[in-house]
């Protein structure tokens, strides 16, 4: 562990519960969708997160409009009141505990965040990530083409850090974009796969794709770098 001079963490589902901001963002477009028909803001809440717990991640406003019988040209606007809702996140226990073991060991500490700029800012805003993380790179700087597995927000946060990607480990969540990305920027990585994840079922596609260890707490981050 000695060799490694930062650890830089992916934020949705590893540093905190993404259904806290996901649940947030349905209770948004459901109010819009309550002021402009009859219907229950709380009852249209409540079949958004079923119709997303059933495994509809991709078009769920889309998916659940048809079912509803409700205008299709209402999806833009829901989209819009869910990416622009005030979220109020609050990082897992172990996630917390691993940054302050970070810093208490003088390991730089970093953040790469996949998705769209202001929603990231807000989600970071809310963890207070600002005061606690040494460099911060949201892939969306740089435009839609370089989001995960793009190799330039890896070489943006290594940068900024000031290390080498031999002096870094890159932690995160999800297989079909975190450590590729990772491992063609030089860095070793470290899966985080929690039981209630988005991702916690899903599996690399390919070599490429793997991460260099697994845990399934950050409680355990110490051992696997220890191994790295």
């Amino acid at each position: 562990m000695a060799r490694f001079k930062a650890v830089i963490f992916d934020l949705d589902d590893t540093l905190y519960p993404e259904w806290q901001f996901v649940h947030g963002g349905f209770a948004a477009a459901a109010r819009w969708v309550a002021e402009q028909t009859a219907r229950s803001p709380e009852g249209c809440e409540r079949e958004l997160r079923c119709l997303f717990d059933s495994g509809e991640r991709t078009h769920t406003f889309d998916v659940w409009l048809d079912a509803a019988g409700l205008p299709s040209s209402y999806s833009p606007y829901m989209v819009n009141e869910y990416r622009q809702h005030r979220p109020f996140l609050t990082l897992h226990h172990d996630a917390a505990e691993a940054i302050n073991w970070c810093r208490g060991t003088r390991l730089l500490t970093g953040l790469v965040s996949d998705g769209h700029l202001d929603v990231q800012r807000a989600k970071v805003s809310s963890l207070g990530l600002a005061a606690l993380l040494t460099a911060i790179v949201f892939s969306d700087e740089f435009g839609r083409a370089f989001w995960k597995p793009a190799i330039k927000p890896y070489l943006a946060a290594l940068e900024r850090l000031g290390v080498a990607p031999d002096e870094a480990v890159f932690i995160g969540d999800n297989p079909q974009k975190d450590f590729e990305g990772a491992r063609r920027s030089g860095l070793k990585s470290v899966r985080i796969r929690r039981s209630d994840g988005m991702y916690a079922s899903e599996e690399p596609a390919s070599r490429s794709a793997e991460p260099d260890r697994e845990i399934t707490t950050l409680f355990d981050l110490q051992e696997a770098l220890s191994v790295l």
